[in-house]
């Protein structure tokens, strides 16, 4: 036991959500002497209490991998479905992998953790009305993308503006043959003679 002087101990203080730090505290064996003892006692604890490093507890980590899978969704080239509802279901999953909402930019992004078919459900909402699009990306072995299904407009370009051309042609050709013959429209339009 040594009189009159300072002695270390250690005590337990809780910290964030049950972590426990040692804190080590100075304390007087013997209070007899002046103010200025407690006055030291003090200085000391309340410096040693500022030198105390918080738990690692409530500390969120990062690290940053070029890995996973990003769509962008969006109703025209220069109009993006920004802050659209998405779900994306796991390959065989009934209970969606992620949920959110698209970047300003109509991006999607996950990290798949398994191979298969997955599934992204968009819900855009624009100025005419909700819109609403499914996406199935494949993903191979390693996790990474594989194919993805497009649009069936995306699919078939070609055929549908080569149909649209004809429709088009064909419309105007109609249109000048019934501007040309008048009066055979009008005859037809008549009641059958009868005599």
């Amino acid at each position: 036991m040594i009189p009159n002087a300072l002695r270390l101990g250690t005590i337990f203080s809780m910290h964030g959500e049950g972590v426990l730090l040692p804190l080590p505290v100075f304390y007087l064996h013997s209070f007899r002497s002046s103010n200025m003892r407690a006055f030291i006692c003090m200085v000391i604890f309340a410096g040693l209490i500022g030198f105390c490093v918080p738990a690692g507890a409530h500390t969120v980590n990062y690290h940053v991998e070029n890995r996973g899978v990003s769509v962008r969704v969006f109703y025209d080239s220069d109009e993006p479905a920004s802050y659209s509802s998405y779900e994306i279901l796991g390959p065989g999953d009934k209970i969606p992998h992620q949920k959110g909402r698209s970047d300003r930019n109509g991006f999607i992004s996950f990290l798949p953790d398994r191979q298969g078919e997955w599934v992204i459900n968009v819900l855009g909402e624009s100025d005419h009305g909700m819109h609403g699009t499914t996406v199935k990306i494949n993903v191979n072995r390693s996790l990474l993308m594989d194919s993805f299904n497009k649009p069936l407009v995306a699919k078939y370009t070609k055929a549908f503006v080569g149909i649209s051309i004809l429709l088009a042609l064909f419309g105007g050709w109609a249109l000048l043959r019934s501007r040309k013959c008048p009066e055979r429209h009008a005859e037809a339009g008549k009641a059958p003679r009868q005599g």
